[in-house]
């Protein structure tokens, strides 16, 4: 199972947590005070973690970044190497050989090494050319593990990473975590369950107990909104306005 970067994971943890408890004050806030007041109280609230938010942004972003670099040179290295050059010529030769005329079982065995490797630019190649050469199963074998690929599958993690700590710190407190990509720690932690990675206390606080996430609110959420269904409104809107104390007088 597929690991995220150790500090980055304890960074978001800390945002998530910073950033649920802001929420939960804004709500009561919106809930309890006239508009005038619940704007001043939320502003506060919103002022109080913004300095902090910044600092886990600089961090999450480089991490992120260090992070798409070394995958990418990693596995350029691998593909590279004499070795792996030499594996992908003989597949090619031993297809050639047999007339690309080969059995499921025999080819799945003669690409092994390239999924092992995780090469994906050499089995996207193969399954053009088994399609190329009506064999298409073994064409959609290929491209099927070609997508599957653990430098894509991690840049598409840690840049969803990246959207979600440079939200804007309004849309991450008050806005609606459906309506606004990546916005929420939710959908951070259901893409990395859906991507494979492992999430193991990805779902508590950093050094405490406090659950992070409510996966089932948010999925309901989804639905509810793709089957145009009753939601409970945002604490803020963003629309044309941005300011709040209008918005909450709505």
């Amino acid at each position: 199972m597929k690991r995220l970067d150790s500090e980055i994971v304890n960074f978001l943890r800390r945002d998530a947590k910073m950033v649920k408890d802001a929420r939960v004050q804004a709500r009561k806030a919106k809930e309890i005070y006239k508009p005038e007041v619940a704007s001043e109280i939320i502003l506060k609230e919103i002022n109080s973690i913004k300095g902090l938010r910044e600092n886990y942004k600089k961090s999450i972003n480089r991490l992120v970044e260090v992070g798409i670099k070394e995958i990418r040179e990693a596995h350029e290295n691998q593909y590279r190497s004499e070795g792996h050059q030499a594996t992908i010529s003989n597949i090619l030769k031993m297809l050639e050989l047999r007339n690309f005329d080969v059995s499921e079982k025999q080819f799945k065995n003669l690409v092994a090494p390239l999924i092992k490797a995780d090469d994906y630019i050499t089995l996207d190649m193969l399954g053009d050319l088994m399609s190329s050469k009506e064999k298409h199963d073994l064409s959609f074998y290929c491209k099927q593990n070609a997508k599957q690929n653990e430098v894509e599958l991690t840049e598409k993690m840690l840049n969803a990473i990246s959207e979600y700590i440079n939200t804007d710190i309004l849309k991450s407190v008050g806005g609606d975590p459906v309506k606004y990509k990546n916005s929420s720690y939710e959908e951070i932690y259901i893409l990395a369950q859906n991507l494979g990675f492992d999430v193991t206390d990805m779902d508590r606080e950093y050094g405490g107990s406090d659950i992070l996430v409510d996966t089932d609110a948010f999925v309901k959420r989804q639905i509810d909104i793709a089957m145009d269904l009753p939601v409970d409104d945002p604490i803020l809107k963003f629309d044309d306005r941005t300011d709040i104390e209008k918005q909450l007088s709505e």
